[in-house]
Parts: structure tokens; sequence; C-alpha cells
């Protein structure tokens, strides 16, 4: 069947319907810690309007609930095994399953049986799936369920759905999506090649629908911080008040490549300061090459951070040398506090930054030239500010307000 591709971008804003029949939801992610970042509006949306949630994921799922807001939670917190206590008390349930970051590992065929029985077993008839390897097993166990009634929808993040010739990891998790093809009626892309893989390798019996993420909060109301924000900023950070600051807020890990940001700040001027908040297996391993480098002074590395507001009024460019995004969270949050952007040029990113217009993009991995389009911004304030006003402008159209109605309806099959 040929794959229809429908791209949201322009569609209107209007709220989803909560005048049709209710579903029973089964919601896959890798880890609880995914679905509390990204997806509590969507979760606590389809609890309020009754549909039957569980959250099926690896990891500790405390104060999920909370965060949704269901009085009555259904508080199912075992492992994969046919004995996991149950709490039945509402119209949301919570199953840990033992997912692990490896494909191979028989832990994740475990998770997919116990997802099948789950399936064969319960009362649902949608299926929606997040996150490359969760959504594979996931869709593992609905073949295996043998249910032929299931509509499933999986979002594509963009943080591992890759091309061929892109290394043997993208490798095996486009030959994963052409397995499961056969039961996926539906893909939701965030970017246009995640868009264009989808589409050219018929990866869905049904269409491939892109949107704008899953939804900023700060992007409804974008504000450049004043003069006198800016400074309060600063001076609650202990950020100098002449430095020329560099925000990158992501996990550290080989995907968003700080490294590379930390190589180009060493032949970067001594005013010139970046700002890396985040947690990652990789922390200790930037922070080791800033000190070798000697730039461990100007890098400053605050580990996980409640108030990147407050970051992001003190900083002057947002910056990413990401190898692979699918519509990076901490971008879209960046431009809707008037930043301009200097990003490197790669899925996801280029979605976002209209070159030299709100903002700039380098080769992946080039230090250097990441190194000069940072000087070029710092040089020019007329140019720097022009591209955050342009970032504002932009902001808007990531907002959740405006993402989630679109979603919601897609999920909902309109």
């Amino acid at each position: 069947m040929p794959t229809d591709v429908r791209d949201e971008r322009d569609a209107g804003g209007d709220a989803p319907s909560t005048g049709g029949a209710t579903h029973g939801v089964l919601y896959v992610a890798s880890t609880f810690g995914h679905l509390r970042s990204f997806h509590v509006p969507y979760i606590r949306a389809m609890v309020e309007r009754g549909d039957r949630v569980t959250l099926v994921a690896a990891g500790d799922p405390a104060n999920l609930a909370d965060l949704v807001g269901a009085g009555g939670v259904e508080g199912i917190t075992g492992s994969a095994a046919d004995d996991a206590a149950e709490r039945r008390r509402g119209s949301l349930r919570i199953v840990r399953v033992p997912f692990v970051k490896k494909m191979s590992s028989p832990s994740n065929f475990a998770a997919a049986r116990a997802i099948a029985r789950m399936l064969r077993t319960g009362d649902y008839d949608l299926v929606l799936t997040h996150t490359a390897l969760a959504a594979f097993f996931a869709r593992l166990g609905v073949g295996w369920s043998g249910r032929r009634d299931l509509r499933v929808v999986n979002t594509v993040h963009g943080y591992l759905f890759g091309e061929e010739g892109g290394g043997m990891k993208n490798a095996l998790l486009l030959q994963a999506e052409r397995m499961t093809a056969g039961v996926t009626d539906e893909i939701v892309t965030m970017n246009a090649e995640d868009t264009r893989i989808a589409t050219g390798r018929r990866l869905c019996r049904g269409p491939v629908v892109q949107v704008d993420g899953m939804g900023v909060l700060e992007a409804a109301h974008p504000h450049a911080p004043t003069a006198d924000e800016r400074a309060r900023a600063r001076e609650c950070l202990g950020v100098p008040q002449g430095a020329f600051v560099l925000l990158c807020a992501a996990e550290f890990s080989a995907r968003k490549n700080q490294r590379v940001l930390v190589e180009a700040l060493q032949s970067l001027p001594d005013d010139v300061m970046l700002a890396l908040p985040g947690t990652g297996a990789l922390c200790q391993e930037v922070a080791n090459l800033a000190r070798d480098l000697g730039v461990e002074g100007r890098a400053a590395m605050p580990g996980f951070c409640d108030d990147l507001a407050s970051w992001r009024a003190a900083a002057d460019v947002c910056v990413s040398a990401s190898r692979s995004e699918g519509l990076p969270f901490h971008v879209m949050e960046a431009m809707a506090a008037g930043l301009p952007l200097v990003l490197s040029a790669v899925k996801g990113h280029v979605d976002l930054v209209e070159e030299g217009v709100n903002g700039l993009t380098f080769p992946p991995d080039d230090a250097a030239w990441l190194a000069r389009a940072v000087m070029r911004l710092r040089d020019d304030p007329a140019e720097r500010l022009a591209m955050g006003r342009a970032s504002l402008e932009r902001a808007p159209r990531y907002s959740l307000e405006r993402v989630m109605p679109r979603l919601m309806g897609i999920y909902e099959g309109e």
C-alpha cells in the first residue's frame, strides 16, 4: 500500500475532540524517565477524557502518577513476570518491563512476551509506541499477541532512527522498522529526514505524518530576557557579566557530542564561556577533556539543573554539536528565550535553523567551523540580536498548545 505523507506543520491548532469513544491505550517507551520528561500532558489528557491508559517502560515510575494527576492509579510495578503485583483502582496503570539498551538482550524479548500477554488478555484497542528500542519490542509483542484489531501508532523521536549507510547500529534499527512495518498503522515523525526515510522505505501500513515535536511549554509565550533579568541570572549563576556565554543543555552522550564544543572553546577568546548543564555517562570524560585542553575554568558543568530558564537568560547563543537529533527540546526552549542558534548540520537541527536568519550551522565534528560561527556572532551584536528575534518569531509553532491538539488528533485517528 502506498504511504501517504501528510505534513502537519501548517495545519490548524484546534483542540482535540473529547466527545468520541474512549480507548484502552497501551503507551510504551524505553524508560519512565522519558515518559516523565516528554509525555505527561498527553497521558493526562487521555486519562481525563476517560481512556484506560497503561504505561509500559523500564526504570523507576516514581511520582509519574502524581504528575499525570490521576487520582485513581492502578499501581502495577512488577517485572515482566506473570505474577506481577496488581492494584486496580482507576484509569491509569503502570507496568515495569525489563527493557535494556541492547537489541539482542533476552530481557527485551521477555518484555515483548509480557506485552503480548497483556494485549491478549486486556481491553486494548490502541498501542502508542515511543523510542526506537521499546517501539520495536512492543510491536513485536503486538505481532505475537495475534491481535489484528489493534491500531498501532509509532512516534519516531529521531534519536536512533537512521538511514542505511549510517553504521551497524542504524542498519540494525532500520531493519527492525522493516520487520514491524506490517503491524504499524501510522508513523509520526518530527523532522524532514525521518519523514523521507519512513516514506521511502514504506515502514508502516498507513500514513506518515510529520509534526513539530512534542510541544514546548515556553514556546507559547516566547520572551527574551531584559537587561535586568539577564544581569540577575548571571549574578545568581556566578557568570561574569562580560562573558559571552554558549549554552548546551543536554545529556552527556556520544550522540550529543559535547566534546566538539569543548574542543572549539580552546580556540575561542578567554571571554567566551561554555555552559553544559546536564548529566550522563560521558560527563566525566568531557570534564577531563576540558581540563586537558586548559579550558576547565571556562566550561561550566553544573550537573542536573531544575532552573534551566536562568541559564537561558544568562546565555548569548544556543549551541549543539549533536550527531543526530529528532527535534531537540533544549533548542526550541532556547528559541523561545530569544537565543540565536549555532548547531551541527544534522537532521532535527536543520529543521529548526534557517541559515543566516535565526542561526548558523556547521559540519558535524568540525570544531574549527563551530568556533568561526561563534566568533561571527560574538563580533556582530546586531546580527546576533536579529537572529535572536527571528528565533522568538519562530518559537510559537513548537508550542505545546499548538502541537498537542495535532498529536492527540492523530492518536485518535482523526
